[in-house]
C-alpha cells in the first residue's frame, strides 16, 4: 500500500515537472477521430451494469474523447457529478470517478466538473474527488484500461 501511494505520488511529481504547473489537452493526442462502426456497450463490473442506459445511449454518439471514447455525464445528488465512458471499438466501459462540491464551494467560484477534449486523452476533473478530501484540480490520462490518474 505505501509502495502504491510513493509511486502515485513520483507520478504527480513527474507530471508537473513534466508539463509546469498544469497538463494541457495537446500535451496527450489521441490520434484519429474513430469513424467506424460502434461496438455495443459491455458491462464488466457491477457499477458499470447499474447504468446500461446511459452507456447503450452513450454507444450511439459521435466520439468526444480520446479519439474513439464517449463520455456521458449524469447527476448524483446536489452538488453532485458523475458519468461513464465507452470505447466504441470494444464496447468496453468505465465509470468516471465522481466530483462534487460542499457547502460554501459555490461562493468561491468552485464547482464540481469535468473537461474533456475528442482529440485528447486527458481528463480534467475538479472538485472533491469521489466525495473525499479537499476540492481540487485532478488530472487523469485515458488508457487501454481505463483512466490513471497523473497529476493533481
Amino acid at each position: 500500500m505505501l509502495r502504491a501511494i510513493l509511486a502515485a505520488g513520483l507520478v504527480a511529481a513527474s507530471v508537473s515537472a513534466a508539463f509546469g504547473a498544469e497538463p494541457g489537452f495537446k500535451d496527450f493526442p489521441a490520434g484519429d477521430i474513430y469513424s467506424g462502426r460502434h461496438a455495443k456497450p459491455v458491462f464488466s463490473s457491477k457499477e458499470t451494469s447499474a447504468y446500461k442506459a446511459r452507456f447503450n445511449s452513450a454507444a450511439r454518439k459521435p466520439p468526444n474523447f480520446g479519439g474513439h471514447y464517449v463520455i456521458d455525464e449524469w447527476g448524483c445528488g446536489s452538488g453532485c457529478k458523475m458519468g461513464g465512458i465507452v470505447e466504441l471499438k470494444t464496447g468496453k466501459t468505465f465509470i468516471l470517478p465522481t466530483v462534487s462540491t460542499e457547502a460554501g464551494d459555490f461562493e468561491k467560484g468552485q464547482v464540481g466538473e469535468y473537461a474533456y477534449s475528442k482529440d485528447s486523452n486527458l481528463l480534467i476533473a475538479k472538485g472533491h474527488l469521489n466525495d473525499d478530501g479537499p476540492y481540487g484540480v485532478f488530472y487523469f490520462q485515458m488508457t487501454p484500461n481505463g483512466l490513471q490518474q497523473i497529476g493533481q
